[in-house]
């Protein structure tokens, strides 16, 4: 019941990944250009040597040089641009890195934290007098229920497991309605709650009451999970009270119609004994 999980807000690790690889395509693609660069001034090198050497236009060599340190100046823009960036994608990712990192830790520290107040939770159920069941959603079987279980029907724990065993130890006078009525409010996806008999291993009739959560998942229904509480007590002393209320209504009945007949047959009805100063005044002890 209380498992509600936070999902981290961190970037996901494949971006993660493909950022860095960003970074090694730019790292890669500056090696090649300072190689492209490299051998142009290798070749503009040669040329100049070469003009120098065949005494051409001074103009040419001029022109040359200042060509060979405006392109110079270019790339070492663009590399220190490069630079640049790749300095702050490794500042970032480093950031980005870290985040994770802690908000990693801190969902498996809440995860761990709700393990155990789930564990604590059914441990405190399951030291009372309450039984706490998971049902799959589709086919009504149980995965789970509480030790206190066998204690209610008699029924050892892996029994309850077994298909249909809800049904089929259903007192044949509710089977019918206690699995419609489940099947129509699960397809309604909302909590209910019933009540129920069911026989018990050695031939007892017990009466239930389950309180029943639809857990829902990823938009639709995934398990079933509740808690049975054993009702019969209550059941049989509202049984004892109707049976009772059931006697004084006949007793009654039966003596307005024995007046009625005397009064009809025109016989005197009896007085009520009046109470004496004797029995209406207690004596008090000599």
């Amino acid at each position: 019941m209380l498992k509600t999980l936070m999902r981290p807000t961190a970037p996901s690790p494949i971006w993660i990944w493909g950022a860095l690889l960003l970074v090694l395509l730019f790292v890669i693609w500056a090696s090649s250009l300072m190689v492209s660069v490299n051998g142009q001034l290798q070749q503009m090198s040669k040329n100049i040597h070469l003009l120098k050497k065949l005494n051409r236009h001074e103009q040419a060599i001029h022109e040359q040089q200042q060509y060979l340190s405006s392109a110079l100046a270019v790339k070492w823009r663009h590399l220190y641009t490069l630079a640049i960036l790749s300095c702050l994608l490794v500042i970032v990712l480093t950031v980005l890195l870290n985040t994770y990192q802690r908000e990693l830790m801190k969902r498996k520290k809440t995860e761990g934290s709700l393990r155990d107040s789930e564990e604590r939770f059914r441990r405190l159920v399951e030291s009372v007098s309450v039984i706490p069941w998971e049902a799959n959603y589709k086919t009504l079987q149980f995965t789970y229920v509480g030790p206190r279980a066998v204690e209610l029907l008699g029924y050892p724990v892996h029994e309850w497991f077994e298909n249909d065993f809800w049904s089929k130890h259903l007192h044949p006078g509710d089977r019918d309605g206690a699995v419609n009525f489940c099947r129509e409010a699960c397809a309604c996806q909302t909590d209910f709650e019933l009540e129920y008999r069911m026989i018990a291993a050695d031939g007892r009739i017990v009466w239930l009451r389950d309180y029943v959560s639809v857990i829902l998942s990823d938009g639709g229904p995934r398990l079933l999970r509740g808690f049975l509480f054993d009702i019969t007590a209550r059941k049989q002393t509202e049984e004892a009270l109707r049976e009772s209320e059931e006697r004084l209504r006949s007793l009654f009945n039966r003596s307005r119609e024995a007046m009625i007949r005397r009064v009809e047959a025109g016989q005197q009805l009896p007085s009520p004994p009046s109470p004496t100063l004797q029995t209406a005044i207690p004596q008090s002890p000599p």
